[in-house]
């Protein structure tokens, strides 16, 4: 038999690196300083940019690209978000569910309004059920 002291401290040990190395989701919240396209946005205080989780937008240069931006800057921009980081992509940028104040979800609202659509490669078809307008 182990003493209890023993014990006590493997699980305090065994405890301690499952909190250690268990993936960590942060959460920042700020303003939306900046709208790169439909789906990137840059927060102030936060360097890299915003790559928004699970949906894809035309990219600038492809057809519906400068309407994309413009509805995510009419979304978004100067209004405070809650960003919950998930990943980050191959180009190093923050990959994040972010929410508005009042809770609604920034990529589901995309969606909705038919600007972008989800990738069920990154969201397992989170997005796929929503209908656009």
């Amino acid at each position: 038999m182990t003493d209890p002291i023993t014990a006590i401290f493997a699980i305090v040990v065994l405890v301690a690196l499952v909190f250690l190395f268990r993936p960590a989701q942060s959460e920042v919240r700020s303003t939306v300083r900046h709208v790169h396209d439909g789906d990137t946005i840059y927060l102030k205080g936060v360097r890299e940019p915003i790559r928004i989780w699970g949906i894809n937008a035309p990219e600038i240069e492809d057809p519906g690209g400068w309407e994309a931006k413009d509805a995510m800057k009419a979304l978004v921009l100067r209004r405070s978000l809650r960003c919950i980081k998930m990943d980050r992509d191959h180009y190093n940028r923050i990959v994040a569910k972010c929410f508005l104040p009042d809770g609604r979800d920034v990529a589901a609202e995309m969606v909705k309004q038919g600007h972008a659509f989800d990738m069920p490669r990154y969201s397992r078809g989170y997005y796929s059920r929503i209908k656009s307008k």
